[in-house]
């Protein structure tokens, strides 16, 4: 098995402009909500004391999520990192835009 590569290939203003005139503005929540994996928030108590020590340091997160038990520990299934720019945009004093 090889690792995967991710590969940059840009595409102009317009073509995600477009794209996201297509695409419901959410956050990173109400994707994971809507997954077929639950998560949990690190502030419910879903998560291990593992992973909650595994979160950085500095910069500290703000929020993260944990993958549920059966997901985190199965060799079946690679939980991979998630994130989203929408939900990290702030404005020069901190406030979120979204």
């Amino acid at each position: 098995m090889s690792k995967l590569v991710l590969t940059e290939h840009r595409v102009s203003d317009t073509t995600i402009s477009t794209l996201d005139g297509h695409l419901p503005n959410v956050g990173v929540d109400t994707v994971l909500q809507s997954a077929n994996h639950p998560m949990y928030s690190s502030t419910s108590s879903g998560c291990s004391s593992t992973e909650l020590a595994a979160r950085p340091i500095s910069p500290s997160a703000s929020s993260a999520y944990c993958w549920d038990t059966g997901d985190a520990l199965t060799q079946d299934f690679v939980p991979q990192g998630l994130t989203s720019s929408g939900d990290a945009e702030t404005t020069a004093c901190g406030a979120r835009t979204r």
